[in-house]
């Protein structure tokens, strides 16, 4: 086999190997912070497809959830602060 040849595909294999990786990455990213499976499905079709601007909206989407979340808690949070402090006066 030509070495020139030989070159082209061993880079081509190191690019795939590491794109793939990197899809992991996003992968593994995407789950910790706890996006659902259907969002992280989407948004990967979205990075294979090299769809950028819907992939940072959907990544957007992800990231309100999560704030809504945080909201949510600490909304009880505060409530079992103040039951503590009630209880707390009596």
């Amino acid at each position: 086999m030509h070495a020139c040849l030989v070159r082209h595909l061993t880079n081509k294999v190191e690019s795939m190997e590491s794109a793939m990786q990197s899809e992991k990455d996003i992968i593994q990213n995407l789950q910790d912070a706890g996006c659902s499976e259907k969002d992280i499905g989407s948004i990967m079709t979205c990075y294979r497809d090299g769809d950028q601007r819907k992939m940072e909206r959907l990544i957007a989407a992800c990231r309100k959830k999560q704030l809504e979340r945080l909201h949510d808690s600490q909304v009880c949070i505060d409530r079992l602060d103040f039951l503590s402090y009630q209880l707390a006066k009596e």
